[in-house]
């Protein structure tokens, strides 16, 4: 987007010819000895931006941006709002740059949880030997899952997690509640699950 403005106004060389051309133009656009009145007009309230109207439809219309005109994908939209906030893990299935961040974000924001922290684990990205520190944490700090009670965590490409990962995950989403790093009482688990995988599940 590009916004061109021309401004016709005067160039001044010296503050003397400025002063010389402001008292000529006064001299002959107001008559002697009647002061004009100079009533600024209110300002005009800016116009919202293309962006700013996006990301206010998408606030309140998490699902806008998928709302293409496809049958197959209003499907899917329709089967997601109605899993939302029923405590029930989202498996997001499809190739590589297919906008599954972006529909699990869409899956947050339509959710009581939208006002909680978006945590994205990407264990591609991780080293195998890592990824239980990463999701569970240490005696060093909380992991992505406990930065994420209270919203959501997105796990993707998650058949790389090892079998014993899977299991560990899988025992907190029966369980309902999780122990931190650090302590010995367990918190609710409260949070939303979305995974996803390029791999048939």
């Amino acid at each position: 987007f590009v916004l061109l403005a021309r401004f016709d106004w005067p160039v001044w060389h010296t503050i003397a010819e400025a002063a010389g051309s402001a008292a000529h133009a006064a001299t002959a656009l107001v008559p002697p000895l009647v002061p004009a009145p100079v009533v600024a007009p209110p300002p005009e309230p800016a116009a919202p931006t293309s962006a700013v109207a996006a990301r206010d439809a998408v606030e309140h219309d998490p699902w806008a941006p998928w709302r293409t005109g496809d049958v197959v994908v209003h499907a899917l939209i329709d089967k997601l709002a109605r899993v939302v906030d029923r405590r029930l893990a989202v498996v997001l299935h499809g190739e590589v740059g297919t906008g599954k961040e972006t529909l699990a974000r869409a899956v947050h924001l339509a959710s009581r949880r939208s006002t909680g922290h978006f945590v994205c684990v990407r264990c591609s990205a991780v080293p195998e030997a890592s990824l239980a520190t990463e999701l569970f944490g240490d005696g060093r700090g909380p992991g992505k899952l406990a930065q994420a009670l209270g919203g959501t965590l997105f796990v993707s490409e998650a058949a790389d997690l090892p079998t014993e990962i899977q299991a560990r995950l899988l025992a907190v989403l029966q369980e309902g509640s999780v122990t931190l790093p650090g302590s010995r009482q367990a918190v609710s688990a409260d949070f939303q699950l979305v995974v996803a995988t390029r791999l048939e599940p």
